[in-house]
């Protein structure tokens, strides 16, 4: 959907690269696909679409990455989400999100292969998927480029990051026009200075893929960097910012992501919502200001309120399952209740139970122990 070309602002053509280099939307797609199932069980979609999904984007990006002479595989020249930097080297969301396409396509081959023998044979017939070509992609997942320093944990957002110029963004505090306009498309392509969270979304979909130390370097550092040109950015920031703890910081960003539409801050409401952003909220709210985290052993629950919230309340699906999840500041409580579906395992903060259909659950945080403790009033 992406045009090749616009007018700039001086009447010249402009070169638009986001739809043949932002590859990275094959392996977000991939993502979301592989979600889906995670939180559905919906076994006739990924049979049916899904898997095929995950494996034809998987061998996509075995084909675009090339090993090179240092014996490591690279992917030169793409956009990643900060598409102020253009035909960049081994951008880290990419490479991240390519790494992991690898292994689900990986893991949904062997999937297929133990629970629906026959639906397998006749994918690896009807696409020509060989023991050879899946052992590539293993290869290619362990071998890419991960731009990451083991001594500081910090992230390279693409080859070459760290040496551009580093921009003070608080100088700029006070534009009303994106900083590409400000200061012009040229120095920005130049500078540190990017659209939005690129390596700060790696954190928000791959957490268990970094360390605490880790995930906290990258945000200090890409956090000031960033000059939110993309309205897909505020909630991000939220979201790994309430994991993080910072429940303020969390709160501003999630309030100027809420007011892109409410306040009407871009002009262009009259062409729809940024259902994007809006998207984002509801995952800052859940994942990050709640702390929701999900896996086949349950749910876990690990709030971060900002100050100023009395309470969140909201239902949740998983996997069959219909749960309605209470939290309150003050006391600091949580009530979880399994409306539908089979029994679900919940931890709160290391205190856990197994719920049934009908039940509910209420933890209490004990300021002195700085622990979650069942409510047994």
């Amino acid at each position: 959907a992406t045009p090749t070309r616009a007018i700039g602002r001086d009447g010249h053509i402009v070169e638009i690269r986001c739809g043949t280099e932002e590859h990275h939307i094959s392996a977000d797609i991939a993502y979301a696909v592989w979600q889906y199932w995670e939180a559905t069980r919906d076994s006739r979609f990924l049979r049916e679409a899904g898997a095929e999904i995950l494996l034809e984007t998987a061998r996509f990006w075995a084909s675009r990455a090339a090993r090179e002479d240092d014996g490591y595989y690279h992917i030169r020249r793409v956009i990643g989400p900060d598409e102020y930097h253009e035909g960049v080297d081994d951008n880290a969301f990419t490479n991240a999100m390519a790494r992991w396409n690898l292994d689900r396509g990986s893991e949904v081959a062997q999937l297929l292969a133990t629970r629906w023998p026959d639906r397998w044979q006749e994918l690896q017939a009807r696409l020509n998927l060989s023991t050879t070509e899946l052992m590539l992609w293993r290869a290619v997942a362990e071998g890419l480029v991960t731009g990451q320093d083991p001594s500081t944990g910090l992230i390279a957002q693409f080859a070459g990051y760290f040496a551009l110029e580093d921009i003070d963004l608080a100088a700029y505090a006070e534009r009303t026009a994106p900083l590409d306009v400000v200061i012009g498309p040229e120095r920005t392509r130049r500078s540190q200075v990017i659209k939005q969270a690129d390596v700060v979304m790696c954190l928000a979909l791959l957490w268990d893929q970094y360390v605490p130390a880790a995930r906290e370097a990258n945000f200090r550092y890409y956090e000031p960097r960033c000059g939110h040109g993309s309205s897909l950015s505020p909630a991000i920031h939220a979201l790994v910012a309430a994991r993080l703890g910072e429940q303020e910081r969390a709160g501003r960003y999630f309030h100027e992501a809420a007011a892109i539409d409410l306040d009407e801050r871009t002009g262009n409401a009259a062409t729809g919502i940024h259902m994007g952003a809006l998207g984002g909220l509801w995952q800052a709210i859940v994942f990050g200001f709640a702390g929701i985290t999900c896996s086949a052993n349950g749910v876990r629950i690990d709030p971060h309120l900002p100050r100023h919230w009395r309470a969140l309340r909201f239902p949740m699906r998983w996997r069959g399952r219909v749960v309605r999840i209470a939290i309150e500041q003050t006391p600091p409580t949580i009530t979880v209740m399994l409306m539908q579906g089979p029994s679900l395992t919940v931890d709160i903060g290391g205190c856990g139970t197994r719920l049934q259909r009908g039940q509910s659950w209420r933890c209490v945080f004990e300021a002195a122990t700085r622990r979650w403790q069942e409510d047994t009033t």
